[in-house]
């Protein structure tokens, strides 16, 4: 399943990457539940989104900062592994 949270504040529930018809201008969030590598490949493609550093992992940072003013730009990008066994647990 696949969650589209939008910034109208509607959350879209749909069965495939095929159904988003929306802008990624209008999505805020997208949750996939029960991903695979292939979703996470038509997610990219049709957002055109480079994932391949997630293939390497000894490359991947984490951090965490404040802003400091209200004109920095801060951008969260992350793929957790939602399964729809332990979604809830």
């Amino acid at each position: 399943m696949i969650e589209l949270y939008l910034k109208t504040n509607e959350v879209k529930k749909l069965n495939s990457i095929s159904e988003i018809n929306y802008k990624a201008i209008d999505i805020f969030n997208i949750r996939i539940i029960d991903s695979s590598e292939k979703v996470l490949k038509e997610i990219s493609d049709k957002f055109d989104i480079d994932i391949a550093i997630f293939n390497q992992k000894e490359d991947i940072e984490i951090s965490s900062h404040y802003l400091k003013s209200s004109d920095q730009l801060s951008f969260n990008f992350s793929i957790p592994s939602y399964n729809s066994d332990t979604l809830f647990n």
